[in-house]
């Protein structure tokens, strides 16, 4: 971009030596896209008896021997259910299976050993088969601690002998949200349903049907289900027969391509769909409950566009005859990509105008557009193992922001990919607690733990990285054609393969940019944690006009940050000032965002930052204002609920105070709130708002009171909110949580009734936040308590972290719930294992309201001495965000109460 046309230059790194180096970097990674590396394992078994000293399994005890491989599985199962059917009690909520696996057998053996977990086999009802010819099972062990059975033959089986495996068993449909699980629901009529279903992902097939339960066994599945008359039984595949057998019907589907096990998926339920089809012909369902059939119009539209625009994009047909995606009252993660048959999180599927802002809408696109990505990247193609695990959700989180933009384009998705992933990632990758994209598992505890922001954000922000450099077209090029390229880019003279791989399998963090000024060119150097990378020589980029303002990354194209030093960031404020617009929306909101991550380094003074957001009271933007909002919160967490913390809010009140004057008319959202075009318009108001209130704004506050006094106060006994509240969609969950904020008992009372009928889950959601809303800190500690020990009814086991969210952001609460984690682990773990993602994510919350190094030590305490707290990796980042916590309110608390109190004036 010349700077004769502008006033200040944006210089995106494209001097020629720069723009090699990108290159060569996406060239690498596109290589190591499809290139999965080799896992060692032990072939020494664990024995029958031998026990590990906790709950830790060792890497190499992770994986099964690699004698023998799964070509495929033929499984028979008859779910017993109640209220359908008669039959004995000791029957209720089981299964009774029968799996028949063929083996490859590849090296001499003396036994076969599958995963499996809470199952039950009957050795009198299996036998084995080699080469046809049935061999007798001397023995068949469990190892529990491994989650491991082993088959041993009366002879060994020979390398090149093909043998069929067939075991009877029995399992339970379990309480808790993996294997094959029930969830539990109502009618709009008050009678109770219950439906049976999966989730395998990552280690839970296991717990219903013996199998090679890791990502490279790869077999089709052939499944036939008896299930009670009066439900319906949806797999991987489409039915292929249905046949009624007394009070039962049996469901035989067409078998799955080769695929891994955690993708098989099974439903039994009285659920109702509506339908379409692609113009490939592939028939497309959308499964729910009764009740919310009207609500899943939207998800089909979304569906069958996503699908047609990825078989379009990587030129490859959908594989499957059919595509279902099903919305479900309890569900862990926010969806799953079962290869067929999706599942989901009710609320990220289903769509109602009233009830849902158009932000929601946005998320349910690209939840829906994040999981249909994974047809190709992850069931297609397949990891080896989990320390891979960013190719697949690195690979699906970057294409559901290109598909969300291509389907709904008005959702300004490249928007929401700097805040909800870039961002964040590079927040979290910038501790020593985090982790390369690529990494060692050392226990089963982190295949869980694998499942995070820098696998989701940031693996998804190199390859957008990737792409920009390469442009798109080009980069989705290479991926169609990666395994061929990935041979050639390896046999490159010179290639500096061993830096560059390194630098994603090793220690790349992000970078921060040191960029100064020296007369005519800009001196970039880099700042990093860990070891060098291999860019070890500072870049030099001349400059034009060298008294203007300039940038480096704009339109954050780049995983990294920058710091400009006082000078430049002086230059980019008086640019600012004087024509903020001049840079893009995607600059602005990196140099705010930059500006806070420097001074968090000490590399910037607070005052400077500060004058640097004066030009704010001429921002109407979205995306920039964001950024500082966000930023701001952590400063105000910083300050807790101290005294001083009144001058910071009201420092930012006075920063607001412009663009909060043309958005607080709360009538304005009832016209406007459904208008594609003002999406972003309404989304920064609602944004201001709620900043506002929640600095304490006495007019904004009571604008929420009254209509929570005229609107909920007024819902009769037994009415849900979802049916008896006339708010739009944009401001319920505000006017429900300072309805509690400024009311008493009554009002919290009055919410918690509302959650005990409420069935619609994103009006649930709302609710639940709400209370955990409330200043009333022995009212907060008992919510926690109820939650975690299953205690209160209308909180579903995947509701309990939205509560203790929802307290994270409460300057009461972040204190309560951190002595609460301290006082009642043992009632936290028990009560939630095994839901480790959930634990794991209350710990790095409750951290938050850590403000002294006593407190770091409790927590490092409990680390060490709480009930299977060592597990837990979360505690380390949890730790390391505390020190930071203390170490900053130590340095900067007082200076920044003074400069706040002083610049609210």
């Amino acid at each position: 971009m010349s700077a004769k046309k502008q006033a200040v230059t944006q210089c995106t790194l494209h001097t020629v030596k720069t723009l090699v180096t990108l290159v060569v970097l996406a060239l690498i990674v596109l290589a190591m896209l499809f290139i999965m590396n080799t896992v060692s394992t032990s072939k020494t078994r664990v024995n029958e008896n031998d026990e590990t000293e906790d709950h830790l399994s060792l890497a190499a005890q992770l994986h099964l021997p690699k004698a023998i491989k799964p070509l495929g599985y033929d499984l028979r199962m008859q779910t017993y259910l109640p209220s359908y059917v008669d039959f004995p009690a000791n029957k209720n909520f089981t299964f009774e299976a029968e799996i028949n696996i063929d083996l490859d057998v590849t090296e001499a053996v003396d036994k076969i050993v599958l995963n499996m977990r809470n199952l039950t086999i009957d050795k009198d009802k299996s036998e084995l088969y080699v080469n046809g010819k049935k061999v007798a099972i001397a023995k068949i062990f469990v190892q529990k601690k491994l989650e491991e059975v082993g088959i041993v033959p009366t002879s060994p089986l020979q390398k090149g002998e093909q043998a069929k495996l067939k075991l009877s068993y029995t399992g339970p449909i379990n309480k808790n949200l993996g294997g094959l699980y029930r969830t539990v629901y109502k009618e709009s009529d008050g009678s109770q349903k219950i439906a049976a279903v999966t989730m395998m992902a990552p280690l839970d097939a296991r717990s219903m049907v013996p199998c090679f339960d890791e990502p490279e066994f790869k077999a089709s599945w052939n499944v036939t289900v008896i299930h009670p008359y009066g439900t319906i039984a949806i797999s991987n595949g489409i039915e292929e027969t249905k046949e009624r057998i007394g009070d039962w019907v049996k469901t035989k589907f067409v078998p799955t391509p080769r695929m891994s096990s955690y993708l098989l998926a099974l439903l039994i339920s009285e659920f109702e769909y509506i339908q379409g089809k692609t113009n490939s012909n592939v028939l497309f369902r959308i499964w729910s409950r009764r009740e919310a059939k009207s609500m899943t119009k939207y998800a089909l539209q979304a569906g069958i566009k996503c699908l047609e625009l990825y078989e379009s994009l990587f030129n490859y047909k959908f594989p499957l005859k059919k595509q279902d995606m099903v919305a479900l009252p309890d569900f862990t993660a926010g969806a799953m990509e079962n290869w067929g048959m999706i599942t989901y999180r009710e609320k990220y599927l289903l769509y109602d105008d009233v009830l849902y802002s158009q932000d929601n809408k946005r998320l349910v696109m690209t939840v829906v557009a994040h999981e249909l990505a994974h047809q190709w990247f992850g069931n297609l193609v397949t990891l080896k193992w989990w320390n891979d695990v960013w190719l697949n959700e690195g690979f699906a989180t970057y294409l559901e922001y290109v598909a969300g933009n291509k389907i709904d384009n008005w959702m300004e998705t490249e928007q929401f990919f700097i805040i909800e992933q870039l961002e964040k990632s590079m927040d979290i990758d910038s501790l020593s607690s985090s982790h390369p994209l690529s990494f060692k598992i050392d226990t089963a505890n982190e295949v869980h733990e694998a499942f995070d922001r820098v696998s989701y954000g940031k693996g998804a922000a190199v390859l957008k990285m990737i792409a920009a450099v390469t442009g798109r077209k080009n980069f989705m090029k290479g991926v169609d054609r990666a395994e061929d390229k990935a041979e050639v880019i390896w046999r490159f003279e010179n290639f500096p393969r061993k830096q560059l791989q390194s630098s994603f399998n090793g220690s790349l963090p992000v970078l921060l940019f040191d960029v100064v000024q020296a007369f005519e060119k800009l001196c970039l150097t880099k700042q990093e944690r860990g070891e060098k990378l291999f860019l070890e020589e500072p870049l030099y980029i001349r400059l034009t006009e060298p008294a203007k303002a300039f940038v480096i990354n704009a339109g954050r194209h780049g995983y990294y940050r920058q710091n400009y030093g006082k000078q430049g960031w002086k230059k980019i404020a008086e640019q600012l000032k004087a024509n903020h617009k001049i840079f893009n929306i995607f600059t602005r909101n990196a140099i705010i965002s930059d500006a806070f991550a420097a001074a968090l380094l000490n590399k910037v003074s607070y005052d400077t930052i500060f004058s640097l957001l004066g030009y704010l009271k001429d921002e109407e933007d979205f995306l920039p204002w964001k950024a500082a909002i966000v930023r701001f919160e952590d400063i105000l967490q910083y300050f807790g609920n101290e005294q001083e913390a009144k001058y910071a809010k009201q420092f930012m009140l006075k920063l607001l105070e412009p663009i909060y004057q043309k958005s607080k008319d709360l009538n304005k959202f009832e016209s406007s709130y459904k208008q594609e075009r003002k999406f972003l318009k309404n989304l920064l108001y609602e944004n201001v708002i709620n900043t506002v209130c929640s600095l304490g704004s006495r007019e904004c506050r009571s604008n929420y009171k009254k209509l929570f006094d005229e609107e909920v106060m007024a819902c009769k006994n037994g009415e849900k909110a979802s049916t008896c509240v006339r708010i739009v969609a944009p401001l319920r969950r505000d006017t429900y949580c300072y309805g509690i904020v400024e009311g008493n008992d009554t009002a919290f009372k009055k919410v918690s009734k509302l959650c005990e009928v409420e069935t619609i889950q994103i009006e649930k959601d709302r609710l639940l936040e709400a209370l955990g809303c409330s200043r009333h800190a022995p009212s907060l500690k008992k919510l926690m308590l109820l939650s975690v020990t299953r205690r209160l009814p209308y909180v579903r086991l995947q509701d309990v972290i939205t509560i203790f969210r929802s307290i994270k952001k409460n300057p009461v609460g972040r204190e309560v719930m951190l002595n609460f984690v301290l006082e009642r682990w043992n009632d936290i773990y028990d009560g939630l294992m095994p839901e480790r993602i959930t634990i794991g994510e209350i710990i790095e919350l409750a951290a938050v309201g850590i403000r002294s190094q006593y407190q770091v030590e409790q927590l490092k305490s409990l680390r060490k001495h709480g009930k299977h707290a060592n597990e837990f990796g979360n505690f380390k980042k949890a730790i390391e965000d505390s020190e930071h916590q203390v170490e900053w309110i130590s340095r900067h608390f007082q200076n920044l109460s003074a400069l706040f109190k002083e610049l609210s004036q």
